[in-house]
């Protein structure tokens, strides 16, 4: 946690707004570390110092969270974040070629960048990833995950118990998908960036109800999502990929089989439920790292 405190915290005006990073700076291979919901940054912070001496490791907060800017009237939802992503890929000094480790929503954030940016990617690294429309809700998650996330849809009521009580982040981060004890301290970092009431909770609510599932929608997120998948399955051949695997995971069994027909990519897999940069980072860093010297 202190080498993470250590690196420099950088700001980047974007768009209409701002977005935040951490960036080690030196390394011969550049990796851009996308965190998903409800994350930020931070949740990088076992993984990075393994991987700062090969490698100039950058980890960014996606637009509303962590310590980036809540535009006025933003959405957050997917569409958004890949918007600003790509915004701030413009702004920040980057090389021309670089590697994405995504998680969760960061993950389908990296996917479709790279499907739109091809000649700049030197490697694809996912895990739990939202990659590909969920064919149905039984393939999001054990049953008391996906009913807990299907929930908000039908329930408008859920919006304001979000907003009001951090819902999101208290019941799906702290019970249900991490198989480790945080500490207080670690759940304070977690905790911090959402305590403002109201639109600091924004962006967890809606990248919830964007989870894309096949007859439920929403139907541009799954759009989006095909377009990147049919890149990946037909014309990545040249971009080497790595699928890591959570066991038991939440859906990475529906990722291994939503992903098997993706040319050039190897799958291992970790201990973890749904952070396994939290449950198992050292062996996390290490598959990172035999990846990296395979490019």
């Amino acid at each position: 946690m202190t080498m993470y405190k250590s690196y420099p915290q950088r700001r980047v005006m974007v768009l209409d707004s701002y977005m935040t990073y951490v960036d080690t700076r030196a390394g011969a291979e550049t990796i851009l570390f996308l965190h998903g919901n409800p994350a930020y940054s931070y949740s990088w912070r076992h993984v990075i110092p393994q991987l700062q001496g090969v490698a100039r490791c950058v980890a960014v907060d996606l637009i509303g969270f962590g310590n980036s800017g809540h535009p006025d009237n933003g959405t957050y939802r997917f569409p958004e974040q890949y918007r600003y992503f790509e915004a701030w890929v413009q702004a920040v000094n980057l090389p021309k070629k670089v590697i994405i480790v995504g998680h969760d929503w960061g993950a389908a954030v990296g996917l479709l960048w790279a499907s739109r940016n091809p000649n700049r990617i030197r490697g694809f690294v996912h895990m739990e990833g939202i990659l590909s429309p969920f064919d149905s809700w039984d393939h999001v998650g054990p049953p008391q995950i996906r009913d807990y996330y299907r929930k908000f849809r039908t329930d408008k009521n859920w919006e304001d118990i979000v907003l009001d009580n951090n819902e999101i982040l208290e019941t799906s981060l702290v019970t249900m998908t991490i198989d480790k004890q945080l500490t207080n301290e670690e759940l304070e970092e977690y905790r911090r960036p959402f305590y403002r009431l109201t639109e600091s909770r924004k962006p967890t609510l809606a990248l919830t109800l964007d989870i894309p599932v096949k007859g439920d929608g929403p139907d541009d997120v799954i759009a989006l999502l095909n377009d990147a998948v049919a890149w990946a399955k037909h014309n990545s051949d040249f971009v080497p990929k790595l699928c890591i695997c959570a066991e038991p995971g939440l859906f990475s069994a529906w990722i291994r089989n939503a992903t098997k027909s993706w040319s050039n990519q190897t799958v291992t897999s970790v201990k973890g439920k749904h952070f396994p940069q939290e449950e198992s980072p050292h062996d996390l860093g290490v598959s990172i790292m035999k990846f990296l010297k395979n490019l």
